[in-house]
């Protein structure tokens, strides 16, 4: 789970904070970053069965979330990141259309828990591809939709921490393979 948060982590922090500033304020670039802490937004009531994209829109603007989303002109640039670090796959990097990241670290255990029965709901239509446990965390790695040599959707999971990334795009099969043989040191028990 670390490795894949600091992947994603690593090329975030070399991009966002030079570009999050004059992205935001440059519309025309294409660019959009969120990030939300949802001090005006309302409590969120449970359970109702949701999709991954109904969840975001859910949680996103909650108190005590953390909410970052990264498209247009900064994702291009972690994507030349995530390139040059050699972590991905150049065609799943070329796929990646989008990135959503969600955590609850400071949020109450009863929110904790609605996040967690929403996303239990939501993942029923995902297939998990690898379950990893290192220390202190345990990790579900998700793919979405399956269209022949294609998946939709990357998704990671850290469920007792309520961490969620959510990299958004139609990737090929092959480089999940690629992926998961290249990695097989980090989660092999």
């Amino acid at each position: 789970m670390k490795k894949i948060y600091a992947i994603i982590a690593a090329a975030m922090l070399i991009t966002v904070p030079a570009l999050s500033a004059s992205a935001q304020t440059d519309a025309a670039s294409g660019a959009s970053m969120e990030q939300r802490d949802g001090k005006n937004a309302a409590n969120v009531k449970p359970a109702e069965t949701l999709s991954l994209k109904q969840v975001i829109k859910k949680y996103k603007n909650v108190k005590k979330v953390d909410y970052l989303k990264v498209d247009g002109f900064l994702l291009t640039v972690a994507k030349a990141g995530m390139k040059a670090d050699d972590e991905m796959p150049a065609e799943a990097v070329d796929a990646l259309k989008c990135i959503h990241i969600i955590s609850l670290d400071d949020s109450s255990s009863e929110l904790r828990h609605s996040f967690r029965t929403d996303m239990a709901a939501a993942l029923s239509g995902s297939e998990m591809i690898l379950e990893a446990q290192d220390e202190e965390d345990k990790i579900g790695i998700y793919v979405g939709k399956m269209d022949g040599q294609y998946f939709e959707d990357f998704i990671i999971y850290e469920s007792d921490d309520c961490d969620l990334i959510i990299m958004q795009g139609k990737f090929p099969l092959s480089a999940l393979q690629r992926m998961v043989n290249e990695n097989k040191d980090w989660y092999d028990t």
